[in-house]
C-alpha cells in the first residue's frame, strides 16, 4: 500500500459510479491509490487482508432497492461500514460516435442492475436490441469503445463518455424514475468512533417458522425506550440464490434492516441480546455510521 496516501478499493475502473465513489470516501487517494476489483467478494477480502485500507460498496438503490451481492460480501466477512453517503446516478446512452441510429444498434452492455433500473426506456428505445450483462458499467463503455462497432452500446456514466472517447445519445434521464439515488458505504477492517445522529445496519436471520420474524422484531419495539431510541430507517429481504447447497442457509429467512441508533448505544445492544435469545435466530451488525453525506453526481 502506498504510504503517502491511504488506498481504497472499487469495483470496476475509471468511470463508474463505485470509482466515484471511492474518490469520495477517500479524497487523498490518487488513481494509484484506487485499486479495481473484480467481484464484491475480493473487495471486502482485500480491506480484511490489509491490501487496501478501505473499499467502498453499492448497497441500496432507490428503483432497484437492496444490492444484494455486496451486503452478502459484508455480511460475510468482518469487515465493518464506518461511512456513508448518496450519489444521484444519471444513467447514459454511450455509443460510438460513428453511430447513426437507435435502429442500427444491436447489443446493450452494462451491469444487470442498470438494466432493471431502465427498462422502460429499454423496452420502448432499444427493445430490438440484446442486452449484455457486465461486471460494471464502465468496463461496458470500454468495451465499446474498443471494439470499434458502432452497433453496441453501453449504459453508464457521463464521465465514462469522456474517459473512453464516446458520446452521449440521450438528452434526458432514461432511469424509470429520475429520483435515481445509490447509497454507498465506507468499508473499513474495524470500527471507528462515529458522533452525531448514526445508523446501525444489520442482517437479521430468523427461521422459517410462524411468527419467528415478528417475535424478533417485536424485540427492538419492547419497553419504555423503543418509541424514544428505536427507529427502522430501512428493511429489505436478501434471497436464497437457487444455487446454494447450504441449507442452513436455505431455511432461513435473512432480513436487511437500518436501526437508527449506533452499534454502541445501550438499548440496541440490549435489544439484540434479547432478539439472540430466541431459538435459531442472529444478528450480524455490518456497520455503524453517521447519518447524511451527499456524492457529487
Amino acid at each position: 500500500m502506498s504510504e503517502s496516501a491511504p488506498t481504497i478499493g472499487v469495483l470496476g475502473i475509471q468511470g463508474s459510479y463505485t470509482y466515484a465513489a471511492g474518490r469520495h470516501f477517500s479524497p487523498e487517494s490518487g488513481p494509484d491509490e484506487i485499486m479495481s476489483y473484480p467481484n464484491f467478494t475480493e473487495l471486502v477480502g482485500a480491506v480484511k487482508a490489509g491490501d487496501v485500507d478501505a473499499a467502498a460498496l453499492p448497497v441500496l438503490n432507490s428503483i432497484s432497492r437492496l444490492i444484494e451481492n455486496p451486503v452478502l460480501a459484508l455480511y460475510r466477512s468482518t469487515a465493518f461500514a464506518t461511512e456513508q453517503a448518496v450519489m444521484q446516478i444519471d444513467h447514459h446512452i454511450l455509443a460510438h460516435p460513428e453511430l447513426e441510429s437507435y435502429e442500427d444498434i444491436t447489443s446493450v452492455h452494462s451491469k444487470p442492475e442498470i438494466f432493471d433500473q431502465c427498462s422502460v426506456t429499454l423496452n420502448n428505445a432499444l427493445g430490438h436490441a440484446n442486452r449484455v450483462p457486465e461486471s460494471d458499467s464502465a468496463t461496458s463503455a470500454r468495451l465499446v469503445a474498443k471494439s470499434n462497432d458502432p452497433t453496441r452500446v453501453a449504459l453508464g456514466s457521463r464521465e465514462s463518455a469522456e474517459v473512453y472517447g464516446l458520446k452521449v445519445l440521450n438528452d434526458g434521464p432514461i432511469a424509470n424514475n429520475p429520483y435515481n439515488q445509490t447509497k454507498f458505504w465506507k468499508i473499513e477492517a474495524e470500527p471507528r468512533e462515529v458522533g452525531g445522529s448514526q445508523i446501525t445496519p444489520v442482517v437479521l436471520d430468523v427461521p422459517h417458522r410462524g411468527g419467528a420474524l415478528a417475535m424478533a422484531l417485536m424485540e427492538l419495539k419492547s419497553g419504555e425506550w423503543a418509541e424514544e431510541w428505536m427507529n427502522l430507517e430501512d428493511i429489505g429481504v436478501i434471497s436464497v440464490p437457487e444455487s446454494t447447497e447450504d441449507d442452513a442457509w436455505a431455511d432461513t429467512k435473512h432480513i436487511y434492516l437500518e436501526i437508527g441508533a449506533g452499534n454502541d448505544d445501550g438499548y440496541l445492544k440490549s435489544a439484540i441480546r434479547r432478539i439472540e435469545q430466541r431459538p435459531d435466530t442472529s444478528v450480524h451488525v455490518l456497520g455503524s455510521f453517521a447519518v447524511g453525506g451527499e456524492i457529487p453526481s
